[in-house]
């Protein structure tokens, strides 16, 4: 449900880190159509019709207009930041946290905003459709678990490898071999806790269940949609705080010095990347 938002303020972070998904010359016409992928999104969940379909379209149309005016300008200026450090001989640990950190406020920003309108659509929901939301939220992350935890270790770096990979190149340009045997001692290093990843998902998904059952609570039931989708890390247990952790400054480490084997077409491409994303976001936040 939160998953297409999350990804536009995510944008913003990993255009530092090398590992967007999405091409530049998308992102305008995407943006464009913010609140209407928001709402797809919201439909491969529950099906919202009648007065409260419309009221829920009005909603997300302020939400994009919201962001438009007052998030974009700061994306900008995150990402001219972005450009100067990258543009050093060196990047650090220190600065690639620092933008996660700014990241994670522009997302729990836009969670705020948009959490009092998703809770009143919960709050409203009937039983046919709680139970349509229940069973698709338990078959995605049937999905999920199958695809991207379920697996083989030796699978799971794989598939870590080849998404690695994808990534870089799509902001980089090939790689080269040398950055190709530090990604696989990136897999190498990264944990592979199963366990941990299981039991933070499921607690999530207990925890959505206890949300739901304040639907006669609609203010309560914002404070707690707030908490859970606009805090993640509130909601960690310490097993999946430690794998995260670890991960998290394995592959800081992996950026760090894919950072310092830049080839300098690789470094203007990358540069070029970073600027258009820029260009976009300022059109964007002047559009009326």
């Amino acid at each position: 449900m939160i998953n297409s938002q999350k990804k536009i303020a995510q944008c913003l972070v990993y255009a530092l880190l090398f590992v967007l998904l999405s091409s530049c010359s998308g992102v305008q016409v995407s943006y464009r159509f913010l609140d209407d992928l928001l709402r797809w999104r919201l439909n491969d969940y529950v099906s919202i019709e009648g007065p409260a379909s419309r009221e829920l379209d009005a909603a997300l149309s302020a939400f994009h207009r919201w962001h438009r005016s007052e998030q974009l300008p700061l994306y900008v200026d995150f990402l001219s930041d972005q450009m100067r450090i990258l543009q050093g001989d060196k990047i650090n640990a220190a600065q690639l946290q620092q933008a996660y950190n700014r990241g994670m406020h522009f997302w729990q920003l836009s969670m705020q905003q948009l959490a009092p309108e998703l809770a009143l659509t919960l709050s409203r929901l009937d039983e046919a459709q709680l139970r349509q939301l229940a069973k698709n939220m338990d078959q995605k992350n049937a999905e999920y678990e199958a695809e991207r935890i379920n697996l083989a270790r030796t699978e799971r770096r794989q598939e870590r490898i080849q998404r690695m990979r994808d990534r870089l190149e799509d902001w980089l340009g090939s790689v080269t071999d040398t950055q190709a045997q530090r990604i696989e001692q990136w897999a190498d290093d990264l944990s592979y806790e199963t366990a941990a990843r299981l039991a933070q998902r499921r607690l999530l998904r207990q925890r959505f269940d206890g949300l739901l059952s304040l639907q006669k609570q609609p203010q309560r039931m914002q404070q707690q949609l707030i908490q859970l989708i606009a805090t993640p890390q509130q909601q960690w247990t310490p097993a999946y705080r430690q794998y995260s952790t670890l991960n998290q400054h394995t592959t800081y480490q992996l950026l760090i010095d894919l950072h310092a084997s830049l080839t300098v077409v690789q470094a203007k491409t990358l540069l070029n990347r970073l600027d258009g994303y820029r260009s976009d976001f300022s059109k964007l936040a002047a559009m009326q």
